[in-house]
């Protein structure tokens, strides 16, 4: 084995007091011609608060990483050695975002440390071309080790690199056609491509565009999955509704696109994410617990399936250009990121939740259920996640600046950084010092080794009002919210460019007509007073460490406060029932005590609404607006990412009730042919629903559905299918209008959750029937809503 410790020297010309300064490689013909293109590794530093989540990864979990898990110990597969469970994915998942944290802090230490790992991948290559441990061939786990050796080239410009990718290519060309992929890397073939393209653009090898070409052949249908919504189709093969797989895969036709030139390749990122709305929370993630999980308050989201996406989005946005996509990449940094984690980044939840009153030991009711998957904790859940997560902020800093197609620089994700960079034989640095998404300007300063012309391309995110761009105190003409506003002068050291961003007050609409606050890129949540108790203590296998005395633990939380509120609310207007309050900005902003922006709203208690039948989470929000005598009381929300509990979905309330459309209607109280009512269910409506919807004649026919306008409206859909991963579909039919809807796989039968489907209503009666069609499911309830010009 070669020596761990060997560390390349990074080429000098290159470095600048500390900085990093390298021209940025972009795609090569045939390959289209991408709006931005990465940067290498190193270029992108963070500062102020974005550094100082960094620092606390570095000093919490991937600091102490190899000393809490037994796979990342000296015995580690992927090191040489013969310990249990670490020569698939785990090893590799943790050496992805140890090489970003490593080099996009600078750190010495953590530098050493990734080189041991590095080596050692470098010295495992066969003569054949093939790496790893040889104890397991699966091609999937080695896509993910290609990541950290092309971020590490990036970084080091380590000569062993490019040799050792293009063997390990070309073993790849050679043995596919007669062991193809299979499983998690078909689904997963995206990663495959990147690499591959990545390298052609540094070697211009024309056997890696038919490698691309062959990958992309190998894999799931994965531009149809997202194009015409087929995440269901395939039977009990989980794959193509896995959330991780979704969130990962997503990116992959973007792509592929560059070596097809395909459309349909291209636009499949855009239309995916329509299809995905049935799973949407209010962070930009997809539900999925672990599957794809509909539209409930309850359902989580997967820590894999947070970082995931962050690439994804991260990586589309450079080959599309659409700045949407960088609103919805920075709305899940901000959010669910450190929703996700403990405050000084040492434990995650495996599953974290919009609506989540307590973490403890439960049967969530989730399809791959985890009885501590909501407990903060180093080993909550499955153990993917505490070894994918470390790469969640690096990647969003690495993504945060790049290169524009006509030689300029262009911001991916605002928020405290500094960029370096090569651009027509000059240095270049441009240091962004802001508060952001805290404060709503964003001030840049540029340094050049001689003056320099270029383009500065900024995203004016859709969610602003009246933004405005300064350069040296003159303003730019013709910047507007959901664009890129584009900045060419002759720049030199000193020159200034505000950006100001007003973030306005906005109420989105969720599940059982619930309402979200939204304040720029920000979510906000009611404050809980959050009382953390140990319930475990982990025991580490190296001598004199304990992880329980350094704050790695299983923690049972629960919260001291009342929760059950309701908003007083004009959905349209809420700055009429909400207050803004802001304070000095904190070293750490998700510390809920110390966040700089909170909100007091009005609000009311709902004495009825209480806990679901596990009496851990909260029960799903009931459907307002409701009419309430209790006395109005003042709440304060805070950012999602500010605690681990929180309530975000809140229903409304109100002191004078007004006709919405708005209402809840059950299934045992509708008309029922050839179905029954099936009573004593405590995770039903009422403890009772409708089953045996088995027969073509069967249906639950709503025959007083009362709007008071005409118009669009969703209804929300509560169902269970208890047959494994196999969809069932259903004839709903709305008066004389027909539409087959999908029920997907739940826990089981009387295990319920939610989608939405949008239907033109008649003012007054209307009639909504439920049928059968293939397969089976069983109905609980449904909610009719209006919909809101700024809702979901």
């Amino acid at each position: 084995m070669a020596n761990h410790n060997t560390q390349p020297p990074i080429a000098s010309a290159n470095r600048e007091s500390g900085k990093l300064f390298k021209a940025p490689v972009a795609n090569k013909k045939p390959l289209i011609e991408t709006p931005f293109t990465p940067l290498p590794l190193g270029s992108v530093a963070a500062k102020g608060w974005l550094l100082k989540q960094l620092e606390l990864q570095r000093a919490g979990a991937t600091g102490y990483a190899e000393k809490l898990y037994s796979e990342l110990g000296e015995e580690a597969a992927w090191l040489g050695g013969t310990a249990p469970e670490s020569d698939w994915e785990r090893p590799v998942y943790y050496l992805k975002g140890l090489v970003a944290l490593a080099y996009t802090l600078n750190d010495e230490e953590l530098i050493v440390t990734s080189q041991k790992w590095i080596n050692a991948i470098l010295a495992s290559q066969r003569k054949d071309g093939f790496f790893g441990p040889e104890t397991n061939d699966d091609w999937w786990p080695r896509m993910v080790a290609l990541y950290a050796l092309k971020d590490y080239y990036e970084a080091t410009s380590d000569e062993r690199v490019l040799p050792f990718m293009t063997n390990y290519f070309k073993y790849q060309a050679a043995h596919l056609p007669h062991r193809p992929l299979r499983d998690w890397g078909k689904m997963r073939v995206g990663d495959n491509i990147d690499t591959v393209l990545w390298l052609y653009n540094h070697t211009e090898d024309k056997f890696l565009l038919e490698l691309a070409d062959m990958l992309a052949g190998q894999g799931y249908p994965i531009t149809d999955l997202f194009t015409y919504n087929k995440f269901q189709d395939f039977g009990d093969d989980f794959h193509p509704t896995h959330t991780v797989n979704v969130n990962q895969s997503i990116k992959m036709p973007a792509i592929y696109y560059q070596r097809s030139h395909s459309e349909t390749d291209r636009d499949a990122f855009k239309v995916g994410v329509k299809n995905l709305s049935n799973h949407n929370q209010i962070t930009g993630m997809t539900a999925g617990t672990e599957m794809l999980a509909g539209i409930s308050s309850t359902q989580g989201v997967e820590l894999c399936a947070i970082t995931e996406r962050i690439q994804s989005n991260g990586a589309v946005t450079m080959i599309l250009g659409d700045p949407h996509i960088g609103d919805d990449l920075e709305k899940i940094a901000f959010n669910s990121l450190p929703g996700a984690m403990d405050k000084q980044v040492k434990n995650h939840q495996y599953y974290s939740l919009p609506n989540q009153v307590e973490s403890d030991y439960a049967d969530h009711g989730f399809k791959q259920d985890y009885s501590n998957g909501t407990m903060p904790s180093p080993t909550s859940g499955f153990a993917c996640c505490r070894f994918n997560m470390h790469m969640g902020w690096p990647y969003f800093v690495k993504n945060m600046w790049a290169a524009t197609a006509d030689g300029g620089i262009g911001v991916i994700a605002y928020g405290p950084s500094q960029v370096s960079v090569r651009l027509k034989d000059v240095n270049v640095t441009i240091k962004e010092t802001t508060n952001y998404p805290f404060e709503d300007q964003i001030q840049f300063v540029i340094t050049t080794s001689q003056k320099v012309s270029f383009p500065l391309k900024l995203r004016i995110p859709a969610w602003t009002v009246k933004p405005s761009v300064t350069v040296n105190g003159e303003p730019v003409e013709a910047v507007k919210a959901g664009e890129y506003v584009s900045i060419t002068e002759e720049w030199k050291t000193g020159d200034k460019v505000v950006l100001h961003l007003p973030m306005k007050l906005k109420t989105t609409t969720w599940v059982n007509h619930s309402i979200g606050i939204e304040r720029g890129p920000l979510v906000y949540s009611l404050q809980m007073k959050e009382n953390w108790q140990i319930k475990h203590k982990p025991i580490a296998d190296l001598p004199e460490f304990d992880p329980s005395a350094l704050g790695f633990n299983e923690y049972h939380v629960k919260t001291d406060n009342a929760w059950n509120y309701g908003l007083l609310m004009d959905r349209k207007n809420p700055e009429k029932f909400i207050n803004v309050v802001t304070r000095p900005m904190p070293e750490n902003p998700f510390q809920q005590e110390l966040t700089p922006v909170k909100l007091v709203a009005q609000a009311k208690k709902l004495p009825t609404w209480g806990k679901a039948a596990n009496h851990v989470e909260a029960d799903e929000p009931p459907v307002g607006p409701i009419l309430s005598t209790e006395p109005t009381e003042e709440i304060t929300l805070v950012p999602y990412g500010a605690q681990n509990l929180r309530i975000t979905y809140f229903p409304e309330v109100t002191e004078s009730l007004t006709e919405t459309g708005a209402a809840k209607y059950e299934a045992e109280q509708a008309e029922i042919f050839h179905a029954e009512i099936r009573k004593n269910e405590p995770h039903a409506s009422e403890g009772s629903y409708v089953g045996g919807i088995d027969f073509a004649e069967s249906y639950v026919k709503f025959n007083q559905v009362i709007v008071p306008e005409e118009g669009q409206y969703n209804i929300d859909i509560w169902f269970a299918n208890g047959n494994g991963y196999n969809s069932a579909t259903g004839k709903m039919i709305v008066n004389n209008e027909e539409y087959v809807l999908t029920y997907q796989g739940t826990r089981g039968w009387g295990r319920f959750m939610a989608i939405k489907i949008e239907v033109p209503l008649n003012k007054g009666s209307n009639t909504i029937t439920f049928m059968k069609d293939q397969g089976f499911y069983e109905l609980d309830y449904i909610v009719v809503r209006p919909l809101y010009i700024n809702g979901s």
